[in-house]
């Protein structure tokens, strides 16, 4: 009888493995991807000891997940180079679970390149040539060492905390201080947890205020005081998942420990106008073919309002414009009156589009590719049909917190510091400034150190005041986000569902007030959570087309109830 699939992965996953009692995983879709679990599982039976990896494995929050990812390429290596097919398919499973992992997935496909030969995925080429250049300044001789241990697993695990240590990817507390790794489960009592809960908690020197909603403020957020040019950092793809082992939530109202460092700043100051004319023409090369789907959505939408506004006549007046249906009734009848026709206000001219895009460095690739060039053909389409349209970014300046968190540990790392992180608000275009001036800016979207971390919820407060200080009587948010809020300093000081308690709070205050109507669309990420009127997609090509429907949608439920 003929083996089916899945049988026959369990009986080569048990043959690779030297053991009976290991089954291949279930994978739905690719036969390739199922294959590359299945070997995958079999190497890490085989050349893993997870008593060994539990004991070495660092417990800050940063150094971990590079640990595990490491280790993971070390066991693929190992199997890989022996067996061609064993090699293609952990491949195969590699680039599709680790792209969107940000350091780990860096230093991990640094490591298959080192010891397989193997080709970094598009994308993370310039990442892993950065990293193999700052190993080695910063520690020489660390990766011919690694290397050369990846046959002990024991070995290799004393190697890697080296390699981290001298990228100071572990933090290392100053003297007398506390330490940002995870409390070692069962080391407080509940006794030592009431203690600490009993005494008084310092507030840190220059803590903001708790960050306001959009019904307390007037207008957005400061600019950069300095006004400096970009300091660039590493860049990293981010992972829009709270980090692994924060503390659990804290009841503290939300602020940030300081807003010094924040900035709103226009896309033009970041880049010199010839390298943005550079990037944008990336993008427009990039992907043609969705560009041109785009446009056609677009052209259907322009089309609707155009018609809609063509219709928006209110009739029978004794003044303004005369209507030709009435001539024969001027004639007979000229004492009635009534043969005028007056133009009704527009609800679609007078309604301002905000599209706020999330600049995380999980977006890097082909999901702000696209999420740019919607934007763009969305914008152009609106423009024309007289609907003032902006487009907005949110990321942060650094990564690992920058000057806010840097700060923070000057001043003795006081307890429930808030937000540590420094904001980076980017307006690629505003409401008034007209496309042909703008176009170049979404160009900036693909320069490297761009793209970095994201806190929604204050995003989310920038874009509504943004649009609260507008004359339009209609207001409409649109964000596109493919992840939860991370950062993970302000996650591992505060507790892992800081920001996402934050980013409710905001959308709830935002849908209950009405003066915003708030549309999010979520990129692999599950947004109807979050918000009332809301689309998760799987399909990341499907964005134009769906941001085309559901800003019709909301003009077609406005005429609708206007009727």
């Amino acid at each position: 009888m003929q083996q089916k699939p899945h049988e026959a992965l369990d009986a080569a996953t048990r043959a690779l493995a030297r053991s009976r009692d290991v089954q291949a995983p279930f994978v739905v879709g690719e036969m390739a991807l199922a294959r590359g679990e299945a070997d995958h599982t079999a190497l890490m039976v085989r050349y893993h000891d997870a008593g060994v990896h539990a004991r070495l494995r660092p417990d800050d929050v940063q150094a971990g997940p590079i640990f595990d990812a490491l280790e993971e390429a070390r066991v693929d290596a190992l199997g890989g180079a022996v067996m061609q097919g064993v090699r293609r398919n952990v491949s195969v499973r590699a680039e599709h679970t680790q792209q969107e992992q940000g350091l780990p997935a860096t230093l991990s496909f640094l490591l298959r390149q080192e010891l397989l030969g193997e080709v970094p995925p598009i994308g993370f080429e310039p990442l892993v040539a950065h990293w193999r250049d700052e190993i080695s300044r910063r520690a020489p001789g660390e990766l011919k060492a690694l290397l050369g241990a990846a046959g002990n697993q024991q070995l290799f695990a004393q190697k890697t905390q080296a390699l981290l240590e001298a990228l100071e990817c572990i933090a290392q507390p100053e003297a007398g201080q506390p330490s940002l790794k995870r409390t070692p489960e069962g080391a407080n009592s509940a006794e030592q947890k009431q203690a600490e809960a009993a005494k008084p908690k310092p507030q840190p020197a220059g803590q903001a205020e708790s960050t306001p909603l959009p019904s307390d403020v007037g207008g957005s957020a400061p600019p950069d005081a300095a006004g400096e040019a970009e300091a660039e950092t590493t860049d990293q793809p981010g992972s829009n998942h709270p980090p692994v082992g924060a503390e659990e939530e804290s009841e503290q109202p939300y602020h940030a420990f300081t807003t010094a460092f924040d900035q709103v700043v226009d896309a033009a100051a970041l880049a010199p106008r010839a390298e943005l004319a550079g990037l944008y023409r990336q993008l427009e090369q990039k992907l043609p073919g969705v560009k041109t789907a785009a446009a056609k959505l677009a052209a259907k939408l322009q089309h609707k309002l155009l018609a809609r506004s063509r219709r928006d006549w209110s009739y029978d007046h004794d003044e303004g414009l005369l209507d030709n249906r009435r001539l024969a009734r001027v004639i007979a009848r000229p004492w009635e009156g009534g043969f005028y026709k007056q133009a009704r206000d527009s609800s679609a001219r007078d309604t301002v589009v905000s599209v706020l895009l999330d600049n995380s460095g999980s977006m890097r690739g082909r999901p702000i590719t696209i999420a740019a060039l919607s934007a763009e053909v969305l914008a152009l389409a609106l423009e024309r049909c007289g609907v003032r349209t902006e487009i907005l970014g949110f990321t942060t300046r650094e990564w690992k917190g920058g000057q806010a968190y840097k700060q923070w540990l000057r001043e003795g790392r006081p307890l429930e510091p808030g937000r540590l992180n420094d904001l980076r608000h980017i307006i690629y275009k505003s409401a008034d400034t007209p496309w042909r001036s703008a176009r170049l800016h979404l160009g900036l979207m693909l320069k490297e150190g761009v793209l970095k971390e994201n806190i929604d919820g204050e995003a989310i407060v920038w874009a509504c005041n943004r649009l609260n200080n507008r004359p339009e009587r209609r207001r409409i948010l649109m964000v596109i986000s493919d992840g939860a809020p991370v950062d993970d300093t302000t996650l591992t000081a505060n507790g892992s569902n800081y920001l996402d308690q934050h980013l409710r709070e905001v959308i709830r205050q935002v849908e209950s007030q009405g003066k915003v109507e708030l549309l999010a669309i979520g990129i692999g990420h599950d947004v109807t959570r979050y918000y009332k009127r809301a689309v998760t997609l799987s399909d990341i090509e499907r964005l134009p087309e769906v941001m085309t429907q559901e800003l019709t949608a909301l003009f077609e439920d406005r005429k609708a109830r206007s009727a």
